[in-house]
């Protein structure tokens, strides 16, 4: 089991499904879109993935993104997350796993990182400027923030609900929060513009959603029904990311911060 160390003493309950961290693996199509996405977006940005800088997930679950990271990348990347159990299956070998509350902004985390990374974390929160300010404590005067919110709120649905999206964001909502935190986004482009015909349909599948409890909204909105269905959307994705990878609109918005410098 992971070690996972205790930075804040009193961490909320955030109430978030568990299924979502039975589902989410390397192996699920959308987790792997969304890393290629992000790592396009990281080489249009310039950003350097072979040097060793550091890096701190906030929100990171069960360690997904990092192991992932971590197999493209010399970064060193710890995780923070509220959830206990999440925590402890981030069997990755690079960084630390922290049970910490970034509103607690402690003096020894500030203007720590050379990178923050916010994937599917901000739309959950009720104050999000609020949210990026302490983000940003944590990232040397300069680094960047990367952030991962689902977009367009036409595709709202019960999924949405369950899984404890307050939003769906579009560019100019994401840049007037970023820039209500005190910085700047540099770069921001939708990805899974081959997904939003799939988002209609569960949307039109799930209904009103109010005959089925918020698990089984998780797996009926999220899990591939077989490996081969899985395999075949991957594939999909990978054309979709081909043909379009910057397209005008997309189930995912991917954004680059730069924290001011001093």
């Amino acid at each position: 089991m992971t070690e996972v160390t205790k930075l804040s003493p009193h961490i909320p309950d955030t109430g978030f499904p568990g299924s979502w961290y039975e589902l989410a693996n390397e192996q699920h199509f959308w987790c792997k879109a969304r890393q290629r996405a992000f790592m396009s977006l990281l080489a249009t940005a310039g950003v350097q993935t072979r040097v060793p800088e550091t890096c701190l997930e906030i929100g990171c679950g069960n360690g997904q993104v990092r192991r992932a990271l971590e197999e493209v990348t010399d970064w060193e990347i710890s995780g923070a997350d509220f959830c206990l159990s999440a925590l402890q299956q981030n069997n990755t070998t690079r960084g630390r796993t922290l049970l910490y509350d970034i509103h607690d902004r402690r003096e020894d985390m500030a203007n720590a990182f050379d990178h923050v990374i916010l994937f599917d974390v901000l739309e959950h929160i009720d104050e999000p400027v609020r949210f990026i300010q302490s983000a940003l404590h944590h990232l040397k005067p300069g680094g960047l923030l990367f952030i991962n919110v689902p977009a367009l709120e036409r595709l709202r649905s019960p999924y949405d609900t369950a899984a404890g999206h307050i939003r769906r964001y579009d560019k100019k909502m994401l840049a007037g929060e970023v820039m209500a935190a005190g910085a700047t986004v540099e770069l921001a482009r939708f990805w899974g513009l081959g997904m939003v015909p799939m988002l209609l349909a569960r949307k039109w599948h799930l209904g009103d959603g109010r005959e089925l409890d918020t698990d089984e909204i998780i797996r009926s909105g999220f899990r591939p029904p077989s490996k081969i269905v899985n395999s075949v959307l991957n594939l999909y994705a990978c054309c979709d990311h081909f043909l379009f990878p910057d397209p005008p609109l997309g189930t995912s918005l991917l954004a680059v911060i730069r924290k001011p410098q001093l």
